[in-house]
């Protein structure tokens, strides 16, 4: 999604890429640990992920949308995702960016599913 101005440029996408399964391995335990401090414990993290999603569920069975998820559905639980992550960790300006990008892919995609 959307990366704020002030964000560091990031080298390109092939110097990123790990040379084999250890490597990659490796970036992940890193990755995961940085994500600790900006998201908060995985557990308080996921819980409240958990809970948005539910509230966006339950919110949508209420009106009568039942039955398999779309892709609006999909956009709509990763813009609550966002919103969570509000709540968790420290402040995050992507948290804020990345889920106004998802309010915007929810609002294309569901017009293209409405056919409008």
């Amino acid at each position: 999604m959307a990366r704020h101005s002030g964000a560091r440029p990031r080298p390109s996408r092939k110097s990123c890429l790990p040379e084999d399964a250890a490597a990659l391995l490796a970036r992940a335990s890193t990755i995961v640990g940085e994500r600790e401090g900006q998201h908060g414990t995985k557990a308080a993290n996921h819980a409240a992920i958990a809970a948005v999603w539910n509230g966006i569920l339950l919110a949508r069975s209420i009106n009568g949308h039942d039955g398999e998820l779309l892709g609006s559905d999909v956009a709509n639980l990763m813009e609550g995702l966002k919103i969570a992550r509000r709540y968790s960790g420290g402040f995050n300006p992507d948290d804020y960016l990345d889920g106004a990008g998802y309010a915007g892919v929810a609002y294309e995609v569901r017009r293209a599913e409405i056919g409008d």
